[in-house]
């Protein structure tokens, strides 16, 4: 203890506090370091791209906003608060497909602004010959980097193509696409006609059109345009092929054999060895009878009716000759003998025939025993010299 009083006096050293300054992705502000209650003045506001500084908050929650005043008693951090800020910038590109129809390609870009974090509000464009996907909106970024992509397809019409009775052959069209020419066919037909183009009206005036140009837009009707092609006509002259019945022993031979009305038709028959032309009858297409007519030559004619006509020929055999049993030998016959009957008009000898058939005929109409008669003439003259007339039974002249 010391003598005398001692008085001590206590020396006090004002504390510091910090208040530090959190700017959530803002510009950094430095801390402010104070004796305890002193003046504090709150710092230049920070800066947010995208967002405006809302003020300082006491809280992390930014429920009670801070007032700067003087040091508290205490160190302390501060809370920036931010609002989205308006007039943030977006882009939008407007993409259309390529002529090739492989991809896209970007046609226009286009700025757009809008409040950080909202969506955007981007909007199809109207661009004629195309149609808009549809597409999804994005977020606006408060750095402005947000991009909206809106992809266009080109449009595909019809094409009706009028051929007012033709045939396009090759090369139709029934579509475009919008961008893309494409070629009218030019091989169209039609009988008799020529073909003049197309045309965009039914009346087929004005320019013919020949193909659809990249520019064209909407569905297309064309029209084809036809000029008639005048032929000079020959007047066809029916003809008529008659339908033969040759019968049997024997050929027909017809000429000409697709006759006309009026051309004189000339009928051949060709009996077998041993026949000779029984009947010979020609009927038009009522079945009346037609004229025929008895050539010198042996052929049959007649003058060819309108339509069809039918010629039926057929043949008889001609009976075989003996005397004696004997047949007679073709040297027995002379040509003085049948000229002097011919002379007298015997009926089976009154049309010319050949060498066989003057033999056939002269022996029907009479007959000797004496075979020397035959060349001698005495047979024409009508001697019937130990011989009957011809038998059609036997064949043959009986005594």
């Amino acid at each position: 203890m010391p003598d005398t009083d001692v008085i001590y006096t206590a020396q006090w050293t004002i504390n510091q506090y910090t208040i530090t300054f959190n700017t959530d992705g803002g510009t950094a502000v430095k801390a402010i370091t104070l004796d305890y209650n002193s003046a504090v003045t709150a710092p230049t506001n920070p800066t947010k791209t995208g967002y405006t500084f809302a003020g300082w908050y006491a809280d992390e929650e930014l429920a009670t906003a801070y007032e700067f005043g003087t040091m508290p008693a205490e160190t302390i951090t501060v809370y920036a608060k931010w609002t989205p800020a308006s007039g943030i910038v977006y882009t939008v590109k407007h993409y259309q497909a390529n002529v090739s129809g492989n991809g896209y390609t970007l046609f226009e870009t286009e700025t757009m602004y809008g409040t950080t974090n909202e969506e955007t509000e981007a909007e199809t464009k109207n661009y004629p010959g195309f149609t808009a996907q549809s597409f999804e909106q994005t977020t606006i970024l408060p750095d402005g980097s947000a991009v909206v992509e809106i992809k266009y397809d080109r449009n595909t019409y019809s094409v009706t193509l009028v051929t007012n009775k033709g045939t396009i052959r090759d090369g139709n069209v029934t579509e475009y696409t919008y961008g893309i020419s494409a070629k009218l066919p030019t091989d169209v037909t039609r009988s008799r006609y020529l073909f003049g183009g197309w045309y965009d009206n039914a009346d087929c005036r004005g320019i013919p059109v020949t193909k659809i140009t990249a520019s064209d837009i909407g569905d297309k009707t064309f029209y084809a345009k036809w000029t008639y092609i005048y032929i000079p006509t020959t007047p066809v002259t029916p003809t008529y092929p008659p339908v033969v019945d040759g019968g049997d022993f024997g050929n027909v031979g017809i000429s000409p054999k697709n006759p006309a009305k009026g051309d004189t038709v000339t009928i051949t028959p060709t009996p077998d060895t041993g026949y000779e032309v029984d009947k010979i009858l020609v009927t038009d297409k009522n079945g009346k009878p037609v004229t025929v007519i008895e050539n010198a030559d042996g052929t049959y004619s007649f003058k060819q009716p309108s339509g069809k006509v039918n010629i039926e020929v057929t043949y008889a055999k001609i009976d075989g000759f003996c005397i004696g049993g004997q047949d007679l030998p073709d040297v027995w016959l002379h040509r003085s003998g049948y000229q002097r009957m011919v002379s007298r008009r015997d009926p089976l000898l009154s049309r010319k025939r050949s060498d066989d058939r003057y033999k056939r005929y002269y022996l029907r109409s009479r007959c000797s025993s004496d075979p020397r008669d035959a060349g001698n003439g005495s047979v024409a003259s009508g001697r019937r010299t130990g011989c009957e007339l011809y038998s059609p039974v036997c064949g043959c002249c009986k005594r």
